[in-house]
């Protein structure tokens, strides 16, 4: 089944928006419209690591989720050899980790989580 194409216009500047933006209403529909944009485009030819970085970078409530996003971005750059692009996805990454590492020296990771990420070797 053909995914639909939806006209992406990149002088809409979203991204500023995000970034600047005091309105949570207006900020959840930007990460909805990367977000979509993300997964009408997932397996074809514009498929880009780029825009799976952007969808990460704003993944801003789940650390977990962002590194998954961030995975799919990375899997991207290394079929196509886009070595920046490697290199700043693997950057983001391991900030996500440095978070996550955090909130499990301050306790803010509930015990069970703390044992899955050592079970995963993701502390070590």
């Amino acid at each position: 089944m053909d995914k639909p194409r939806i006209k992406v216009d990149f002088n809409e500047r979203m991204e500023p928006d995000l970034v600047n933006n005091d309105d949570l209403d207006r900020e959840i529909d930007l990460y909805n419209k990367i977000k979509n944009i993300c997964e009408i485009h997932e397996g074809t030819i514009l498929d880009q690591p780029f825009l799976w970085e952007t969808l990460a970078d704003f993944t801003l409530e789940n650390d977990n989720k962002a590194i998954s996003i961030y995975s799919k971005a990375l899997s991207l750059a290394t079929k196509a050899n886009l070595t920046e692009y490697i290199a700043s996805i693997n950057l983001a990454i391991a900030e996500r980790y440095m978070e996550l590492e955090n909130l499990i020296m301050h306790g803010a990771l509930p015990i069970q989580l703390i044992k899955l990420l050592n079970r995963l070797m993701i502390l070590h």
